[in-house]
């Protein structure tokens, strides 16, 4: 478990990518892990007081992903990218926004 409260800019990983999210928050993912060469499937949320809080992982670690938000749905869709261990992605997964959990789409070639 992270210690939300010293949680430092130095744990986020490298490369990640970020979209807003409707309660004020921005919603942080994936990169390249900072002490490793490893894709990462880290998630983290940023508030509008800028603090830094661990969120649900992503079932696949990406980086270079496109990103993209359907706020109707209260959904936040990544898809693609590149992972250190499976190479190039061409799988997608959705992040349910009130639930704050990943859903790996069972359309994607990938899927588990």
């Amino acid at each position: 478990m992270v210690d939300d409260e010293n949680l430092a800019d130095g744990e986020v990983p490298h490369y990640f990518k970020s979209i807003y999210i409707p309660d004020d928050k921005f919603l942080i993912m994936g990169g390249l892990e900072r002490e490793s060469s490893i894709t990462s499937q880290r998630c983290f949320i940023v508030d509008e007081k800028g603090k830094l809080s661990v969120t649900t992982d992503m079932n696949v670690g990406r980086q270079y992903m496109t990103v993209c938000s359907d706020y109707p749905n209260n959904l936040i869709y990544v898809i693609g990218g590149y992972n250190s261990d499976l190479g190039l992605l061409s799988s997608f997964e959705k992040f349910n926004i009130p639930a704050r959990k990943w859903i790996i789409s069972s359309d994607s070639e990938h899927a588990h």
